[in-house]
């Protein structure tokens, strides 16, 4: 992923197992901790496919979500 890419958690959050989170953007975004977390009010997806992972503070890949062309 290019740098602005990536979204780093706010200092201090932890997202406990089982539990989920929103982390948000686009136009509509918004930041409501801690179920949802405003990354940016731009457009970063790309609508035809994409990939978000999730790594641990360790950098251990932990989950991922694809959708689109990226299945």
């Amino acid at each position: 992923p290019l740098a602005d890419q990536i979204y780093t958690f706010p200092s201090g959050y932890t997202l406990e197992p089982g539990a989920s989170v929103r982390v948000r953007s686009g136009p509509g975004a918004f930041n409501n901790p801690p179920t949802d977390l405003l990354w940016t009010t731009d457009n970063i997806w790309n609508n035809a496919g994409d990939i978000g992972d999730l790594h641990d503070a360790g950098g251990n890949l932990i989950d991922r979500y694809t959708y689109g062309s990226c299945r």
